[in-house]
């Protein structure tokens, strides 16, 4: 998934030019392909994480079991923490340039 979801984000013309944002440098994203790459390889992770922590909450709240509970907290934590702090500067980078091009 995360193969073809690089090559997809790579082949889109729709990305405008390939200019580094000097905001982005310090998390190493520079260029469309840094995009790509941090795109195609933390939003399948980040679903399927996501489907794992909602499943730990619907356990917790069925079973009333707290090892669920732990497993969810740990779960939106490591989300936040990992994931959404790669993604969503990237995130804004591409709805720039989207909204440069509308």
């Amino acid at each position: 998934m995360m193969r073809r979801m690089g090559e997809i984000l790579n082949a889109s013309s729709d990305w405008g030019s390939d200019e580094p944002n000097p905001m982005l440098e310090p998390l190493g994203i520079c260029t469309r392909n840094d995009c790509a790459v941090q795109l195609s390889m933390h939003l399948p992770e980040m679903y399927e994480e996501a489907i794992l922590t909602q499943a730990s909450m619907e356990e917790f709240l069925a079973n009333q079991d707290p090892g669920a509970l732990v497993s969810c907290a740990i779960g939106m934590m490591h989300l936040a923490s990992h994931h959404a702090v790669m993604i969503m500067p990237v995130l804004e980078w591409v709805a720039d340039l989207l909204n440069e091009f509308a």
